[in-house]
């Protein structure tokens, strides 16, 4: 594996893949509306607009699709686990986004704190997942979800068994 600090070497090359920036795209549309859910959720009972969450939830069930697929193609090899360089990288690049969006939704009055947790995980685990596509060189499915995707799982789920208590009303 191929450690390389600052943007990947191939980015060239990868910004014509189309697959790539079909992960990319999905990944930014996904940080985007999870961004505005999250605001809207700070609006006791997000003022009916029910739709709001409907779209980051399509995109983020249209992502797992997408890795399922992909997975079903290239096969899926996981890496042994151990502490990688991705995982450091990641958290850095989510840590002020997810701190800003903390504190946002924190000043906010949501009714609906388990879905605020989980909006504001899914940005910032999708920022960190856009930032080290473009920074790290392994492109297997099995890194991808081992080192750029479940540590962000696990530290959602982490914060959000203590939503009712960061996001009371």
């Amino acid at each position: 594996m191929a450690y390389h600090n600052g943007i990947r070497g191939d980015i060239e090359e990868k910004l014509n893949d189309a697959i790539f920036l079909y992960e990319v795209i999905s990944a930014a549309l996904i940080v985007l509306s999870a961004a505005s859910a999250s605001l809207w959720l700070c609006v006791p009972d997000i003022r009916g607009q029910r739709w709001v969450l409907a779209v980051p939830l399509t995109l983020f069930a249209n992502f797992l699709i997408w890795l399922c697929v992909k997975a079903c193609e290239e096969g899926v090899h996981f890496p042994a686990f151990h502490v990688d360089h991705c995982m450091y990288e990641g958290f850095y690049m989510m840590g002020v986004p997810a701190a800003a969006l903390m504190f946002i939704s924190y000043r906010g009055s949501t009714t609906h704190p388990y879905l605020m947790v989980f909006m504001n995980m899914l940005c910032a685990s999708f920022i960190a997942y856009l930032g080290l596509r473009f920074t790290c060189m392994m492109d297997t499915i099995g890194h991808s979800f081992v080192y750029h995707i479940i540590p962000y799982v696990v530290a959602g789920t982490i914060i959000g068994t203590l939503a009712r208590k960061i996001y009371k009303w």
